[in-house]
């Protein structure tokens, strides 16, 4: 299957309790920003045993990954929760010295094969972001949209069975069904 499109982009905080060798318990969700594109480029542990003259063994594990991901816009209040940017008594805000929390967040995908479209909705267990950089360009005699960049790391959770998460997906014959799944793994309530 093709995909065709991107859209729902939501997340949600690390609760402050987990329980160790369990999937994430995640506060209270949010939409992340307008999506514009997400990539992500997973890390294997690829080894080789080379006996008799021969590749006789190899391992090739997934170990984590990146992601590189673009919204149109991130609001001040959504950077608190995903950056961990702080706001001053005067309403500004500013960068944090500290690690960037971890979140768990999904989006949508709209697939096609064969003329059919379906909705592949992917979830994300545990993710430290923190934006990429920032630019600012005039107007001139075109507008030039600037948008906001954002990377970070895939990091595994370990369950009690010794198997490691690192994403889930589910693939869905509506877009209304990806959603709702999406806005459950985020405990997000739409408005």
């Amino acid at each position: 299957m093709a995909a065709i499109g991107m859209k729902h982009l939501v997340g949600a905080p690390w609760a402050a309790q987990q329980t160790e060798g369990q999937l994430p318990v995640y506060g209270t969700g949010m939409k992340i920003g307008r999506a514009v594109s997400a990539n992500i480029t997973f890390q294997r542990n690829e080894s080789e045993l080379y006996a008799d003259d021969v590749l006789a063994e190899s391992d090739n594990v997934l170990t984590g990954g990146t992601l590189d991901a673009t919204v149109a816009e991130i609001l001040d209040e959504v950077g608190e929760t995903i950056f961990g940017n702080k706001k001053d008594e005067d309403g500004s805000y500013h960068d944090s010295d500290l690690a960037s929390p971890y979140i768990g967040m999904g989006y949508l995908r709209e697939m096609k094969l064969q003329g059919k479209s379906t909705y592949r909705a992917t979830w994300l267990y545990k993710v430290q972001l923190a934006p990429a950089e920032e630019s600012a360009n005039t107007r001139g005699e075109t507008t030039t949209w600037q948008t906001q960049r954002m990377t970070g790391e895939i990091l595994g959770v370990t369950l009690d069975d010794g198997s490691t998460r690192f994403r889930a997906w589910k693939t869905f014959d509506k877009a209304e069904e990806a959603t709702a799944w999406l806005n459950a793994k985020a405990n997000y309530q739409s408005v």
